[in-house]
Formats: C-alpha cells, structure tokens, sequence
C-alpha cells in the first residue's frame, strides 16, 4: 500500500489507498477520518480523534506510528502515478516495518539531530519545527500478532455486515495507542488469497 505524507498551512496529513486519512493539526488536535466513497471498516465510526504529544525543549515528540507487518504485504497493480514515491525494503518474513513519526521543537536545521531509527524524510513546518519519519524493522510479538488477528476479525465482519465484496486486493487499517500515547496505524489484508473469491478492487 502507498502512503502519502504531506503538509499544509501547519496541519500534517497521513493518508494511503484504504480511504484512511490522519490529520496531526498544528493546534494538536488529531483526527482519523474514512473518505466517504470508501465501506467503513473501523467498527462504524466516520472519525476518530485524539491530542498528540507536544514537543518539550530540546526533545522531540513521538506523534504517530505506522506498522506494516509482513504477512499483510501484497503485490499492488496500481495505476497512481508513482515516480515520486519512495519506497522501502520490505519487512524480513515474521518482521514489521515500523515507520516512526516525530515533531520537534522549532529550529533552522536539523543538522546533528541525533535520530534512534534511519531516516525516511522530513520537511520543517511554518513555526519552524519539523516533521521527521524514520524507518526500521522489528520482530512481530505474539502480543502484535493477537491484536493484528483481533482487528481483522473484527474487520471481516464489518465488511460482510455491509455485503462488499471479498477481494485479495482490499486493504484496511485498524488503530491502536501504546501507553505513553502514541496512535499506530497497523496495515490489514482483511481477505487472504485463498479466502478472496474475486480479484474486484474496492476504488
């Protein structure tokens, strides 16, 4: 799945191809939100909100977190215009890619950052703070694989409850919040190969 990051007038926005969209406001308020010509698949709500994290002096906030666990990786036929696309390794098989997204305070640069993760990108914001994702890769936990299971049941049904089709090619997000705060986005292939009885994409 692509997911696009991009920033306007402050707010920063998080979105891929499941119709999901993840607006971090400059004023700190959050909010997930499903595009209206997409099925609903997150338990029958049309938007989510929360606050972020604020960055403190010198350090940096942990504002969000996108999980991509390599049993949900598929091959995509898109027909986006992907030549500006930057893409990553694919997780090790039983491994996440976990693309770590940070804030931090106001400064010129981010030359001599010290950053725990490989940097992705980063763009700096009107007050002059910056956006930061970093990327790496980490074993999947028993405790990831429960919840990854939990939500794609919970997926399926939703989807079946609402007659759409069973497709190989239908992607959804199921979201989940640590206990410092942070919200995580887990990519979920709610219909394996064998259990899709069309290759139809949901558009």
């Amino acid at each position: 799945m692509v997911w696009k990051i991009w920033s306007r007038d402050g707010d920063i926005y998080i979105s891929n191809r499941s119709g999901s969209e993840f607006i971090l406001q400059h004023s700190g308020e959050c909010k997930w939100s499903t595009s209206q010509n997409k099925p609903r698949v997150d338990g029958g709500y049309d938007e989510l909100a929360w606050r972020r994290p604020n960055p403190t002096g010198t350090s940096a906030s942990h504002v969000f977190r996108i999980i991509i666990p390599e049993s949900e990786l598929r091959a995509d036929n898109t027909s986006e215009n992907i030549e500006s696309v930057q893409w990553i390794t694919a997780p090790d098989q039983g491994h996440a890619t976990y693309i770590e997204c940070y804030l931090t305070p106001p400064s010129e640069t981010l030359q001599g950052a010290s950053f725990p993760y490989e940097a992705l990108n980063s763009f700096q914001l009107p007050d002059s703070s910056w956006f930061v994702a970093l990327v790496h890769q980490e074993p999947m936990t028993p405790q990831n694989h429960n919840a990854l299971n939990e939500n794609r049941g919970k997926i399926v049904g939703t989807l079946r409850s609402k007659g759409i089709v069973e497709s190989s090619t239908l992607r959804s997000i199921a979201i989940a919040r640590d206990n410092i705060g942070t919200t995580s986005a887990f990519e979920i292939v709610p219909f394996s190969d064998t259990s899709a009885t069309t290759s139809h994409e949901t558009q």
